[in-house]
């Protein structure tokens, strides 16, 4: 008898079967791991995007990537992440053992965003940290810039010290111009700003140097970039030195009449330090040397060291002793608790040196001759060239550290000596070099008896000189000057 037209076969209900049999068995074998995965304490409260965004796969089943990814990563700080830090050095490119935990959010997001997707985070800036360097590379690479709003010198949270940025971009390799916009405290409260294009101004993104981001337009740039042509200090110069560490100032820097012992140092915090010279110090470190105990006494406990040595040095001894056991706590400590840490430049100190705090809202460098110590984070270059102190006292090093030190709260930057060794310095003829030497005398003259109308005028003599040195034009001059190009 005839089957209908399109009656199946026998053979072919058979193969149908099978196929339902193996698809039914399939199905059950993953509803058994969706409930593992769900009853695995491993996986609780975890995000599991084929549950959650089923939008985010393809007809495959394949991840295909969100359009937009949005976040505020936590603020923890790289010294908080500890056992986690093996995971994320095996598993992120990003990974700087000084980044901060956000980095890791900036690969992951890029992972996740399908190509020409958008992202934007709100985080601490990262233009010019050192442990930067690594995040600025990728994002340089992975992300095409659309906006950038800096609220560094604004107070957004007050109940936390943090230098936030919104970054807006989107997933591409081409790079091209983009918007920034700096908030300052005059304007903070006016949102609307951000939605005024003219506030904006116009960067490129293949000018930004991953060694530390400047957010200027290209004239601004091409101007930074000819100071930049020269030799560094560091390489002219060699390497400047930060102060002592005590661990423990409170015990170790006083202010109390401790007699006249060779191990009390006049010593400078970076607060106390001026431009071109300082006040007479006021303060004195207590500087007894790693193991410097064991060479006057020998080998012998600390019980009977500490006899021995508060017997030569009453007065000290009975001013540090209060502090004895946070002294025993700190890490830098030398042999015994009322030592100080070991440290290969004594020997510096007692040298002419150029002097200047960690933290500036100007120029503050000093010339120092009297053998003065510094207490860290200050931070010294061994060198008797006053031609050198005239030039970092210019506007043109001014100009220059603003590029690439990190910006703190108060408009204040931290020269560390990581950035102060990338200040560029021009050859100096013999004669200009004798000039600034002598206008740098004078203003250290004009200094001590407070003529600020003198000093003025001898700075602007200095300034000049230092812009013929850098061969800078009087359209660049005013740049460097913070006028209009």
């Amino acid at each position: 008898m005839q089957t209908g037209l399109f009656e199946a076969s026998a053979k072919e209900k058979k193969d149908r079967e099978k196929k339902i049999e193996k698809i039914e068995t399939e199905l059950e074998k993953l509803t058994a791991e969706i409930e593992e995965i769900k009853n695995n304490k491993i996986y609780e409260n975890a995000f599991e995007w084929r549950f959650e965004f089923p939008e985010v796969l393809n007809e495959s089943g394949d991840f295909v990537g969100f359009d937009v990814v949005i976040g505020n990563p936590p603020y923890i700080r790289q010294e908080e992440l500890g056992e986690f830090k093996n995971h994320l050095q095996s598993n992120y490119k990003v990974f700087a053992s000084g980044g901060d935990i956000f980095s890791y959010f900036y690969e992951l997001s890029h992972k996740i965003i399908k190509d020409k997707g958008y992202f934007s985070f709100i985080n601490n800036t990262f233009d010019k940290t050192t442990a930067g360097k690594t995040l600025r590379e990728f994002v340089e690479s992975n992300f095409k810039f659309e906006r950038y709003i800096d609220f560094t010198d604004v107070v957004v949270f007050e109940e936390a010290t943090t230098y936030p940025i919104i970054l807006i971009a989107q997933k591409a390799n081409h790079k091209s111009n983009f918007k920034f916009f700096k908030y300052n405290k005059s304007n903070f409260y006016n949102k609307e700003l951000l939605n005024n294009d003219s506030i904006y101004i116009e960067v490129a993104q293949d000018k930004l140097n991953s060694s530390a981001w400047n957010f200027i337009n290209s004239f601004e740039q091409n101007v930074l970039t000819k100071i930049q042509s020269h030799i560094t200090i560091g390489e002219k110069y060699g390497k400047c030195f930060r102060g002592i560490i005590t661990g423990l100032n409170e015990a170790f820097v006083t202010e109390k009449n401790l007699a006249s012992y060779t191990v009390l140092k006049d010593v400078y915090d970076g607060k106390d330090l001026k431009k071109w010279t300082t006040p007479r110090p006021f303060k004195k470190m207590i500087v007894f040397e790693s193991k410097s105990t064991s060479k006057i006494f020998g080998q012998i406990s600390e019980d009977l060291a500490f006899e021995k040595i508060k017997e030569n040095y009453p007065e000290i001894f009975n001013h540090l002793v209060p502090f004895k056991e946070k002294a025993k706590k700190r890490y830098d400590q030398g042999e015994f608790w009322w030592e100080l840490r070991n440290c290969a430049y004594y020997d510096l100190f007692d040298k002419p040196k150029i002097i200047f705090p960690n933290l500036q809202n100007s120029n503050k460098f000093a010339f120092d001759d009297t053998g003065v110590y510094l207490n860290a984070p200050a931070v010294f270059l061994p060198s008797n060239d006053k031609s050198l102190l005239a030039i970092l006292n210019s506007k043109v090093v001014w100009h220059f550290l603003k590029s690439v030190c990190v910006i703190r709260s108060g408009g204040y930057i931290e020269v560390k000596p990581q950035y102060f060794e990338q200040i560029p310095i021009p050859e100096i003829d013999t004669i200009t070099k004798s000039k600034l030497t002598e206008l740098a005398d004078k203003v250290i003259q004009e200094k001590t008896i407070k003529q600020q109308v003198h000093i003025t005028e001898i700075e602007k003599q200095i300034d000049q000189l230092v812009y013929g040195l850098y061969g800078l034009t009087e359209e660049e001059i005013r740049i460097v000057e913070g006028g209009e190009g």
